[in-house]
């Protein structure tokens, strides 16, 4: 009866997921294409603000306001008609080493 449930349950979340989104995502993360969320990049150019401030970080919330600084990659993103801007580090973890050391 449990086994019943948990397949119904995988089945039904599996309906739910963006299968192509997700697999598209996963795949610039591992390939590193010029995309906007492309996370490789991201985390490449998260690392300089860490060495930088690796004491207490930039601070809580400031991620995007160091990037300013920071950012070297210029992907352009034809959707918003307009360069991508990282306000986030897209990993937890180092976005914390960024902001608070």
């Amino acid at each position: 009866r449990l086994v019943g449930a948990a397949a119904a349950a995988l089945v039904a979340t599996a309906a739910l997921v963006d299968l192509d989104g997700w697999a598209d995502r996963l795949q610039a993360t591992v390939t590193g294409g010029p995309r906007p969320d492309d996370r490789l990049v991201i985390w490449r150019e998260t690392m300089p603000i860490v060495q930088d401030f690796w004491l207490a970080g930039t601070g809580a919330g400031t991620y995007g306001t160091a990037m300013l600084a920071y950012q070297q990659a210029r992907i352009w993103v034809p959707h918003l008609a307009g360069w991508a801007h990282f306000n986030q580090a897209h990993n937890h973890a180092l976005q914390v080493l960024a902001e608070g050391g």
